[in-house]
């Protein structure tokens, strides 16, 4: 059970320099609620106690008020913006959501309002692999793989569906044309196996950006999560993603040109029966 802790923010998000800190001590599947107002841009840097894994959830709301809230298990699931450090969140009325998902102890949430939509670029971190045990922990519901071939001047889109409720989705790119060979685990990636991954030397340098409910292609989108380090191979994930949404994945070469496959995998509830299927493009 998760107990929630509704922190009302009183103050709006406006000037450049404007920022407030909040600090609350969670066990582990215990969550903080923050309410807040951002006027204009608000970059949330989320600090998590030593040896522990939390999470931050950012959801839109329409009105203020100490009621206009839901649970955190809510906040989670229609969350637009997801990760386990930092964020960048447009105008409106915000509900912030940080999850103790694996450890206990003190974090720091720190907002501060920013000119630009995104000026620090989050480092993506998978969620870790399950420890409680279940079936099948570890065992995608769905894979969907697909293959092309891409040059600076050419970034490709890949929308995906998601067409039932999901606890993790992931998306893990690995170049074709690559001296250096990766072995990607068949379960979902742990953090040694994607910090392995991108650790990999190449001529390609490949960037992935995710997108929600907005074709980049529109020229109007701001990725929620993304994962820009000097490596080939690229990777991100996303806690709870909402059912019945479309996630837009572009891949961009910083540096070179060749081909590449994009391997989607979604994950459910460990007491579901995993049905593995297979798409090429």
């Amino acid at each position: 059970m998760c107990i929630c802790i509704l922190c009302v923010v009183g103050c709006a998000l406006a000037a450049s320099g404007t920022a407030w800190t909040k600090s609350f001590s969670l066990q582990q599947g215990q969550a903080a609620i923050h309410q807040v107002q951002v006027d204009n841009f608000a970059l949330f840097d989320l600090t998590s106690p030593r040896g522990a894994q939390f999470e931050l959830y950012a959801m839109q709301v329409a009105t203020a008020g100490v009621q206009s809230c839901p649970s955190e298990a809510a906040i989670r699931r229609q969350a637009s913006y997801s990760t386990q450090n930092n964020f960048v969140l447009p105008k409106g009325q915000w509900c912030v959501a940080v999850y103790a998902l694996q450890g206990s102890g003190t974090y720091h949430l720190e907002a501060s309002s920013v000119s630009s939509p995104s000026p620090i670029p989050p480092t993506i971190k998978p969620v870790p692999i399950p420890t409680a045990p279940s079936p099948h922990p570890e065992i995608p519901y769905k894979v969907s793989i697909h293959k092309a071939v891409i040059s600076p001047s050419h970034p490709n889109v890949h929308p995906y569906l998601v067409s039932g409720e999901r606890t993790y989705l992931e998306w893990i790119l690995e170049p074709s044309d690559c001296t250096t060979s990766i072995d990607i685990p068949v379960v979902m990636m742990s953090t040694e196996a994607v910090s392995e991954m991108q650790s990999a030397v190449c001529s390609l340098n490949l960037d992935v950006y995710v997108y929600k409910d907005c074709d980049p292609r529109s020229g109007q989108c701001t990725p929620i999560a993304f994962d820009d380090s000097p490596s080939p191979y690229a990777y991100v994930g996303i806690s709870y993603p909402q059912n019945k949404s479309r996630y837009y994945v572009l891949v961009r070469s910083v540096e070179g040109s060749g081909s590449y496959t994009l391997t989607s995998r979604s994950y459910v509830q460990s007491d579901e029966q995993p049905v593995v299927m297979m798409a090429t493009k």
